[in-house]
């Protein structure tokens, strides 16, 4: 990993950073906490807490917090952190597959696997305090709201003392066009049982999905073919207070893309469009606001053209994302881009300033490069700091100010 490029993007103006070891390989970023992140390693679920091991663990510089055992050992995990109660709850299912990061396409997550339609996700929340156990439950992707199964697991989250999860549905219809978004929701240490509900269904594909820790919110991105066979896109919210739906924006863009990414802040309110144009990006910033009589709702958009960008340094050649993550203040945006060829160079991280980018006529954005096929495969920021996962060894490290 590049530490001076991804410190340089994510520390600012500060010129102390430090880079520490959480693990050595093999391991996964799951989410994370207000004091660090929640890690998949070996057979445990980690908790990292602020700063450094008291005494020397091999291949683990940063404190442990808190650690469970990993309920199904070899399997695929999600996790999702309540920092209001401090718990933990682990979702684990029976099928291997790639971890899931940040929602760019169902094909990444799932591959062609479609038995991942058929699983059953085993629940388990800990009181983090307590080191007990206040929940465990299954959840079936076979339940129907109406004549489709829930489908594809993409998201676990947690807020306010309930779980969420969220699926699609991909390929229904009658003649396929469809997919269909539902989410599960429960509170754990309740014997109510899990809410479920239809967010959409509508045609075309779903090409992202960005969900909010915070609020609790969720946003999809969905392009379709308009009566033109013109490649139309959709930017939704969806409020999980409410349970309603919104358009947030719609557009016709020629040059679809299935890199094209939406990012939901971990306060939910600010939203960061990512669509490809012509092998360039085209960026739409959108900030939460509140009407006369308190209404809430996304405006103030602004977006920047392709031609437009001043990214000194970003190549024309197609990259795909690897990873992506907001700062915890919402304050900036992280995109990690890798070469599709081993023959590309050119890869880095775009880094959209969302604070900025407020008080200006335009979306403010950098381009910092760094050494080929060192894209990181997962990237998450906690308020202790950028966490990434290395693009080979699978080894995660923390990028934060020195104390």
């Amino acid at each position: 990993m590049h530490a001076r490029t991804l410190s340089g993007a994510a520390m600012g103006d500060s010129t102390h950073a430090r880079v520490s070891l959480v693990a050595e390989r093999d391991a996964f970023l799951l989410c994370t906490t207000p004091s660090g992140a929640v890690v998949h390693h070996g057979d445990r679920i980690r908790c990292t807490g602020p700063g450094p091991n008291e005494t020397f663990v091999p291949g683990m510089e940063m404190a442990t917090a808190f650690s469970v055992p990993a309920p199904r050992e070899g399997k695929t995990y999600w996790a999702a952190w309540d920092a209001g109660l401090k718990r933990l709850t682990v979702c684990s299912c029976d099928l291997p597959i790639q971890k899931y990061n940040f929602g760019s396409s169902i094909h990444e997550t799932w591959g062609d696997n479609r038995g991942a339609e058929l699983l059953d996700y085993r629940m388990v929340t800990w009181d983090a305090e307590r080191n007990r156990v206040v929940d465990d439950r299954v959840v079936e992707s076979t339940r129907k709201l109406g004549p489709w199964p829930l489908g594809f697991l993409l998201k676990v989250w947690a807020c306010a003392g309930k779980v969420r999860m969220a699926f699609v549905a991909t390929d229904i219809g009658a003649h396929r066009e469809e997919f269909e978004v539902s989410m599960v929701e429960y509170e754990p240490g309740k014997e109510d049982a899990a809410y479920f509900c239809t967010v959409t269904k509508r045609k075309g594909k779903l090409l992202s999905l960005s969900v909010s820790e915070g609020s609790g919110d969720m946003v999809m991105f969905v392009r379709d073919r308009d009566e033109w066979n013109r490649s139309e896109w959709h930017l939704l919210h969806f409020d999980v207070h409410r349970r309603e739906l919104r358009i947030m924006a719609r557009s016709v863009n020629l040059y679809g893309s299935n890199r094209d990414v939406v990012l939901l802040s971990p306060s939910g309110a600010e939203v960061v469009l990512l669509i490809f144009e012509k092998r360039r990006p085209n960026i739409s910033v959108y900030r939460r606001m509140r009407l006369a009589d308190g209404t809430l709702y996304f405006g103030m958009a602004k977006t920047t053209p392709p031609q437009d960008l001043d990214l000194d340094g970003m190549p024309m050649d197609p990259m795909t994302i690897t990873a992506a993550t907001f700062s915890p203040c919402g304050s900036r945006a992280f995109f990690f881009f890798a070469a599709l060829n081993p023959h590309q160079g050119g890869e880095g991280v775009l880094v959209v300033d969302v604070a900025k980018t407020e008080h200006s006529h335009r979306v403010e954005a950098e381009w910092h490069e760094y050494p080929h096929e060192q894209a990181p495969g997962q990237a998450a920021w906690s308020e202790d700091g950028l966490f990434v996962r290395t693009p080979t060894g699978g080894g995660i490290v923390r990028v934060g100010l020195a104390a």
